[in-house]
């Protein structure tokens, strides 16, 4: 494997993994809300469906470049 293929590689990997905790943070935004009505908000429902879906990006992304460099 050529070194540009396994920094290209090592650099995905490593921004799936940074991605994660920021956006698993987002999901977890509703939960720490006191307010029923804030939580019951569009807004907040629209932003916590689209984090699902990046992390669920993200971990495909993870996975597949894990998997590309046999860990």
């Amino acid at each position: 494997m050529s070194p540009l293929k396994l920094s290209h590689d090592k650099f995905l990997s490593l921004l799936a993994h940074d991605l994660r905790g920021p956006v698993s943070n987002i999901i977890q935004l509703p939960l720490l809300m006191n307010d029923q009505t804030m939580r019951n908000n569009d807004v907040v429902k629209t932003l916590q469906v689209s984090a699902d879906k990046t992390l669920s990006l993200v971990d495909g992304l993870w996975g597949w470049v894990n998997s590309k460099q046999g860990i």
